[in-house]
């Protein structure tokens, strides 16, 4: 299954670092199809490559990557310094967080693989919600 990945940080040793450990994992399916580095970038992204993951900053110029996650429907690994104490649920809905901080730590493809689980368990939820409403006549 071939996987389209985006990498949006404003910082260009970020970007470089997660590549490298996506590169590293030696997976054959995984694409890196774009990178960007504002929120902006981010949604032009989204629009124009359509990724099956991507990995999105908090703070950027010109907008909070939860601005832009509140906008997508992918899967979402957050990228950030500031620890999960400044997320909500709301905010992770379909979205795990990596700190980095610490990327040693970093399993980018566990991060992936929960980032698409959680997405599709969000996508299962708005999927019954919607069998729930009334129809209209």
């Amino acid at each position: 299954m071939n996987m389209k990945i985006a990498i949006v940080d404003d910082s260009p040793a970020i970007r470089t670092l997660v590549r490298r450990m996506l590169l590293a994992c030696d997976n054959p399916d995984l694409h890196i199809v774009a990178e960007g580095q504002t929120a902006s970038e981010a949604m032009q992204i989204y629009v124009d490559q359509k990724p099956d993951v991507m990995f999105l900053d908090v703070e950027m110029p010109g907008g909070s990557g939860l601005d832009v996650l509140s906008r997508l429907n992918c899967p979402v690994v957050i990228l950030s310094t500031q620890r999960k104490a400044g997320l909500n649920a709301k905010d992770l809905r379909h979205a795990i967080f990596v700190d980095k901080l610490h990327p040693a730590e970093m399993d980018l493809m566990r991060a992936i693989r929960s980032a698409m689980d959680k997405h599709a368990a969000y996508r299962d939820q708005q999927r019954r919600a919607q069998a729930t409403l009334p129809v209209r006549r």
